[in-house]
């Protein structure tokens, strides 16, 4: 399992399930989700306590209270500059240096059609067998 702090490079499932256990099953769900449907490489995992930081000038995306997109980028050998253009008209300043040791950066490396989790909704269940 990587350290937490780590740089995820995901190209299948298992990648992503292999994040540090700081990351909750809900929010790795949301990173595969994001990943698949959405336009954004990059998915950000980030301990409340730095979103609480009023220096800190990042938005969350829906359903999570820890994760971001953006472009994130190698600042230094000690953070990442994650800036987030989706919201140039919302926030003043819509980037943050995050400090590498406390943030988990998702980067999907390949196409995402090995994505898909494990994870079963109910409308999953198909209820064709009605012989009892």
């Amino acid at each position: 399992m990587p350290d937490p702090g780590a740089h995820i490079c995901v190209s299948e499932w298992r990648d992503i399930d292999a994040a540090p256990s700081v990351v909750s099953g809900q929010d790795k769900e949301r990173v595969a989700q994001v990943l698949r449907s959405t336009d954004w490489a990059t998915v950000v995992w980030t301990p409340t306590w730095i979103l609480e930081d009023p220096e800190t000038t990042v938005l969350t995306i829906g359903g999570s209270e820890n994760l971001l997109v953006g472009e994130c980028d190698d600042y230094s050998e000690d953070s990442w500059r994650l800036s987030q253009p989706q919201h140039e008209d919302t926030l003043d300043d819509p980037s943050a240096y995050l400090a590498k040791s406390q943030v988990v950066v998702f980067e999907l490396t390949g196409d995402s059609d090995h994505l898909e989790s494990p994870q079963r909704g109910l409308a999953d269940f198909d209820r064709d067998d009605h012989s009892r």
